[in-house]
């Protein structure tokens, strides 16, 4: 009797035991499907990181050389509004509210980019969540504020061309790490 109790006990945990196997066999191929179709999304994610970060990287550079089209040396010439390379100055009196004190002409639209591409580096940086509405807001003035300050530029809160060019070398440096 005691034999019979003994090789029933072994029978069911041989069939507990097939029936756990089959089970984490099942599992496993489920886990390993979820993993490779998540490795799968993080490689498109990758990508369009990726695909982003060349952009930035694109709109930085438009915006260093608008930036730096849109200063001016002092010596009479003014960017024109689309980018082009300076001119002498002559029609530029039309209209007071493109003309900085700096007798340079800016136009509200590239200005406007030229923000919004700041706020988005900004907020891949880390320097704060910045909406990318190409307003120069009270968040995007701290978030430059805290950029300046890390990278060990003079405080000052707006958008200047040092400012430009120090966003345009940590966007690119993020890009290669």
């Amino acid at each position: 009797m005691a034999h019979r109790a003994l090789s029933s006990f072994l029978s069911v945990l041989v069939v507990a035991g097939w029936c756990m196997f089959a089970y984490s066999s099942r599992s496993s191929a489920a886990l390993e499907r979820d993993l490779r179709t998540q490795i799968a999304m993080g490689w498109k994610d990758r990508a369009h990181l990726a695909e982003e970060r060349d952009q930035l990287r694109s709109a930085l550079t438009a915006m260093h050389k608008a930036a730096t089209q849109m200063s001016s040396p002092g010596d009479g010439t003014k960017a024109a509004p689309d980018g082009s390379p300076p001119t002498e100055d002559s029609s530029a009196e039309g209209d007071e509210s493109l003309v900085s004190q700096t007798g340079s002409v800016s136009s509200p639209i590239a200005v406007r980019a030229s923000i919004r591409t700041a706020q988005m580096a900004l907020t891949q940086l880390g320097y704060g969540v910045v909406k990318a509405d190409g307003v120069m807001g009270p968040k995007t003035r701290r978030a430059i504020a805290t950029f300046e300050q890390a990278t060990g530029m003079a405080v000052t809160g707006t958008l200047g061309a040092e400012t430009v060019h120090a966003l345009k070398q940590a966007i690119s440096k993020a890009g290669t790490d």
